[in-house]
């Protein structure tokens, strides 16, 4: 399998052009699910702020201060491309995947990381910022 084949990011429903306005148009999206490299699968959920805002002042009236989603994503609108890159973006700096496998998907799609070998590891570096093993 193909490393650039990752994430894979999979929709509840086919994203046409009157779906995709009533999405964007309600300021919310739980129907996705990310495939890891690894093989996990992560389900993700979508706010823009305007409606963050909105379902934080009802928690607030039932006298919750907070709210939490678990794998949240507040993201400028939501859209299925705004969607991509955000979950694209997250996998690399760690967000929705294991450190390790992080630290690997970042050596793999970044041309300026290096290999060299140090004590039986494969160690990245990239120039003359810190190396880590991968």
């Amino acid at each position: 399998m193909n490393n650039d084949d990752f994430p894979r990011i999979h929709f509840e429903e086919p994203f046409d052009e009157i779906w995709a306005h009533e999405v964007w148009s309600r300021g919310w999206y739980g129907g996705v699910t990310v495939e890891l490299i690894t093989g996990k699968k992560v389900k993700v959920f979508f706010y823009d702020p305007v409606r963050l805002a909105q379902e934080l002042e009802s928690e607030m009236s039932q006298g919750f201060p907070f709210i939490a989603e678990k794998n949240m994503i507040v993201v400028s609108d939501v859209t299925p491309e705004i969607i991509r890159k955000s979950i694209e973006r997250l996998v690399l700096e760690v967000f929705l995947s294991e450190p390790r496998v992080a630290q690997a998907t970042r050596c793999i799609h970044s041309l300026a990381w290096v290999p060299k070998a140090q004590e039986g590891a494969v160690h990245f570096s990239a120039g003359d910022q810190s190396s880590f093993a991968c």
